[in-house]
């Protein structure tokens, strides 16, 4: 290879990094509150479901969680409802992943504690999901792939120019009135009254073997940054070859 060659291709790597990285948005740290819902889930009888609802109580309150039903007169009910399922209040910023540490935690879905939401039920928000892991690279790859398909399905839009890590996360907007879905079942999605449009059975795998999605981070800015322009050529310029 000559000393040419190596150089020019030296030059566009560093041109394409230099592309990527231009391209990538850094996120604004996190408010130090936020809001938080909490889907759980507990299966067992009346009395062991009493015990464990005590006991993600407590684990909550230990993370500075802010119930905010905690007055309600009506809130000993859930704890002997089998179909109570979500937790909404507050929480620091800075222990909200240590709530999905919970085994009965299935999904949390977050936002900066007073956000305002869109008075539309159509207009997007943008969203950053978490995915599950363990999968090998490979498998890791395809099972991020599959949920980008599943989530196009329901209206989401997929960001473009960030990180994915290692294909764990991601990004874009999706309707307001959609981002309820993003705490459930993700497989279930979309679905009619009581059976989804497709069997969980019927998915491919690796999406059909769990919720894809372990966390929704509800992102302060909807609006996509503008692609970058180059500068204008000055007119003796534009004709060159």
């Amino acid at each position: 290879m000559t000393t040419n060659l190596r150089t020019l291709l030296a030059l566009c790597v560093v041109m394409l990094t230099h592309g990527l990285l231009r391209a990538q948005v850094k996120e604004p740290p996190r408010a130090e509150k936020l809001a938080i819902e909490i889907r759980y889930q507990i299966r067992a009888d009346r009395d062991e479901r009493v015990r464990q609802y005590r006991n993600l109580e407590k684990f909550l309150i230990s993370l500075g969680f802010e119930d905010a039903h905690k007055d309600d007169p009506d809130r000993d009910l859930d704890i002997l409802d089998p179909n109570h399922e979500r937790f909404v209040g507050t929480i620091p910023s800075t222990r909200v992943m240590d709530v999905l540490q919970d085994p009965r935690v299935l999904t949390i879905l977050f936002a900066p504690a007073g956000q305002l939401f869109p008075e539309s039920a159509d207009d997007p928000v943008a969203v950053r999901l978490g995915l599950r892991q363990g999968l090998l690279p490979t498998q890791q790859q395809l099972f991020h792939q599959q949920t980008l398909e599943h989530l196009n399905l329901i209206g989401f839009k997929h960001a473009l120019g960030y990180d994915t890590r290692r294909y764990s996360l991601i990004k874009g907007t999706i309707p307001y009135k959609k981002l309820d879905l993003l705490v459930k079942d993700l497989r279930t999605e979309p679905g009619g009254w009581f059976l989804p449009d497709t069997p969980v059975d019927q998915l491919a795998r690796p999406f059909a073997d769990n919720n894809p999605v372990r966390w929704v981070e509800v992102m302060a800015v909807t609006d996509p940054p503008a692609p970058y322009q180059p500068p204008p050529l000055p007119p003796n310029q534009e004709k060159m070859t």
